[in-house]
């Protein structure tokens, strides 16, 4: 019998007991949040969104890389949805994607038609009134690694942007949210005027900072859903390294990837449900929360597994193109390519899958599988832009061993 006065979190353990600490902490360490998730603390950046897409068809989020565009979308703007935020939008079906392998494997599921065909497919499908696509990471149709070293970089994916535009323009029941980093703006104005033109309107830029009650919210709320406390004083402080962090005075919305992950350490050193100034303290604060985590998850492997390390990590970063003014991205790369970098001999090879587990278990990498099953591999790539942009050893070995980002 479940005990009725049990905090979520162990009602989770009783109802699903192999469930890891991963999976029940109401934090998100350099993940995005997502609708199951203890989402607190966006309510009026959610609020200014929803409205963007109650008055237009087609917007876009722009934000600097760590701001938390993602899970405004997933974790605060579809729900939104899904409760009826926009009149009739509780009938809306979310389609969110990715450029490249991503949405074009959730195209090639309604055949060759383009967007606008396989939006009535799907709505006829699902029996759904209106289909919300949103495509995360937009700025991927401006990268793609080069064959080779001396091969300039291309915008593959841009004739998406024209069938995204006939779809709007023949009133296809369609409404489009694209998410990009915001220093990605000059070259897509570049490359796709047109469609910049079209999302202007409807262009919404994510708050650059985060305001006191805010951050209280984001820092507390989770833990107290949970059924945890901390320490008095304990958020305060943590507000108070936020502070000192920022290069103004107010706390840059930048900070939250370091912040989750901090908080994340913080929640799995609970003591009886307690988190603590020394525990804080241990971690390296906000500060220092992020390079440490990911310096002792390299340094814990055996020296020959630390180059295969070496070599993921670094294959999973495009570099940036200033000539372009584009600026390092996480890469996507399916598995057996990133197999084929990373392990160059047999034995490297053997020991390929247990690092890939160990970065995996650490959370510095992600692998997905494709939505459809035609789509092909697995693909590998870093949780967050913000282990390329805080994590000094990554940005080292991306500098000295470019070769590794521009093979295929």
């Amino acid at each position: 019998m479940i005990n009725v006065y049990a905090t979520p979190a162990e009602v989770l353990r009783e109802v699903v007991p192999e469930l890891d600490e991963a999976q029940l902490s109401p934090y998100r360490g350099l993940a995005s949040f997502t609708a199951a998730d203890w989402f607190h603390g966006r309510q009026g950046a959610v609020e200014e969104l929803l409205e963007r897409v109650r008055r237009h068809r087609l917007v876009l989020l722009l934000g600097p890389s760590g701001a938390g565009k993602s899970s405004l979308v997933q974790a605060g703007l579809l729900p939104a949805l899904a409760e009826g935020g926009v009149p009739g939008s509780d009938r809306w079906l979310p389609v969110l994607v990715r450029p490249g392998r991503d949405l074009a494997a959730e195209l090639a599921r309604d055949g060759n038609g383009g967007i606008g065909q396989a939006v009535e497919h799907r709505l006829r499908e699902t029996g759904s009134e209106r289909v919300v696509l949103v495509i995360d990471q937009f700025e991927e149709l401006l990268t793609r690694a080069p064959t080779a070293p001396d091969q300039t970089t291309s915008t593959p994916g841009l004739d998406l942007v024209q069938e995204l535009l006939d779809a709007l323009d023949a009133h296809t029941p369609l409404n489009v949210v694209l998410i990009m980093r915001n220093n990605f703006y000059s070259p897509l104005a570049e490359a796709a005027p047109h469609l910049l033109e079209a999302a202007k309107p409807g262009s919404v830029d994510i708050p650059a900072h985060l305001s006191t009650p805010e951050l209280d919210a984001i820092i507390t709320r989770p833990a107290q859903d949970a059924g945890a406390r901390f320490e008095d004083g304990l958020p305060q402080r943590i507000i108070d390294d936020l502070r000192q962090a920022s290069t103004g005075r107010h706390v840059a919305a930048t900070l939250l990837p370091p912040l989750q992950l901090a908080l994340s350490q913080l929640w799995e050193r609970r003591d009886h449900g307690r988190l603590a100034h020394q525990t804080y303290a241990s971690i390296g604060k906000v500060s220092g929360s992020l390079a440490a985590w990911c310096d002792n998850a390299v340094g814990q492997l055996p020296q020959a597994q630390r180059l295969i390390a070496h070599r993921i990590l670094t294959a999973l970063v495009h570099p940036a193109d200033d000539a372009q003014a584009i600026p390092a991205t996480r890469r996507q790369v399916p598995l057996p390519e990133l197999r084929a970098l990373a392990a160059d001999t047999p034995a490297a090879d053997a020991d390929f899958d247990k690092v890939l587990d160990s970065l995996s278990t650490d959370r510095i990498i992600a692998t997905t599988s494709p939505g459809d099953a035609r789509a092909g591999d697995p693909i590998v790539e870093l949780v967050h832009d913000a282990l390329i942009r805080d994590w000094e050893q990554l940005r080292t070995w991306v500098d000295r061993d470019r070769k590794f980002t521009y093979r295929q």
